[in-house]
């Protein structure tokens, strides 16, 4: 998540507006599925770090009164237990 610039200049673009929202998506969803597919097949997966359901995102834009703009990811994580009880 991050929070949203906002450009004062007249909107030249009327795609992406006077804001830097859609990079924000766009960058946080790739961070996401990076975390994803470590989980899934790379080092945090060897690490005992792993994905055990489906992963959802969800975009958020006015969940918070200053302006973030994120996706909220819906994940189970297993992890390793290496604590034995004698």
């Amino acid at each position: 998540m991050d929070i949203i610039d906002v450009n004062k200049a007249v909107v030249v673009d009327q795609f992406t507006g006077n804001t830097d929202e859609m990079d924000i998506l766009n960058t946080q969803l790739g961070v996401g599925n990076k975390l994803v597919e470590q989980m899934r097949s790379g080092t945090l997966f060897n690490d005992m770090y792993q994905i055990s359901t489906d992963v959802t995102f969800d975009p958020f834009f006015d969940r918070f009164e200053n302006e973030l703009v994120g996706w909220a990811m819906n994940v189970n994580i297993t992890v390793e237990n290496d604590i034995y009880i004698c």
